[in-house]
């Protein structure tokens, strides 16, 4: 629960972080390129939802199975061979 409670609030946190900087860029242009090199003179960005939903889905998934693994290890160890070999 506790790692679940860390996930959510490092999504937020990442969420808010990283469109709050695409609306920055979108609304300001703070991000220039040079005109020598480039036909536009600042970086274009474009927010899609789904996007941004599927990458917290993963990060989500992923998390999951990396608690999920060391979970079903611990599982099969038995307290008294453990306790044996200690």
């Amino acid at each position: 629960m506790y790692s679940a409670r860390l996930l959510i609030y490092g999504l937020i946190a990442g969420n808010l972080l990283g469109l709050g900087f695409i609306y920055f860029q979108a609304k300001t242009g703070f991000l220039s390129l040079p005109a020598e090199s480039y036909y536009i003179d600042k970086v274009p960005v474009e927010l899609v939802w789904w996007h941004v939903l599927m990458i917290n889905l993963g990060a989500a998934f992923v998390w999951f199975f990396m608690l999920l693994i060391p979970s079903l290890v611990i599982d099969r160890i038995k307290p008294a061979k453990a306790i044996r070999f200690s």
